[in-house]
């Protein structure tokens, strides 16, 4: 019976690290995928996003291409990702558009995104 009891309590600790070390390390605090890319902007990131409106045709522009600037749209703001995507590619995904699909498959969340250089808002009349 003492082996029993010992034997169901190891199992029950194996059970319980199991899910605090799920949730720790794949859950992202429970958080879903929009509230991971939930961030506070400065007010200087705010102005910007306000002021430097990019559409899907300017943004293209911004493909990392032949030397070109390498820009990215996640939930309606602008990032500059030049010094961070070789030749405009990253994973499978292409600078000079809306991302934001993409990233909410990725394990990137705000964090990545605060240390971005915030350039405009991104804004499609087409949807």
């Amino acid at each position: 019976m003492k082996r029993r009891v010992k034997v169901v309590g190891i199992v029950l600790a194996i059970v319980a690290v199991v899910v605090v070390g799920y949730y720790v390390f794949f859950s992202n605090g429970a958080k879903s995928p929009e509230e991971r890319f939930s961030r506070e902007l400065t007010t200087e990131e705010q102005e910007l996003v306000d002021t430097n409106a990019f559409t899907p045709e300017t943004l293209a522009r911004y493909d990392g291409k032949e030397g070109r600037k390498a820009y990215i749209a996640v939930n309606g703001a602008v990032y500059d990702v030049t010094d961070h995507w070789k030749d405009g590619e990253h994973h499978g995904l292409s600078a000079g558009y809306d991302v934001t699909r993409g990233f909410l498959d990725s394990p990137h969340g705000a964090s990545t995104l605060k240390k971005l250089t915030v350039v405009g808002g991104y804004h499609d009349d087409s949807r």
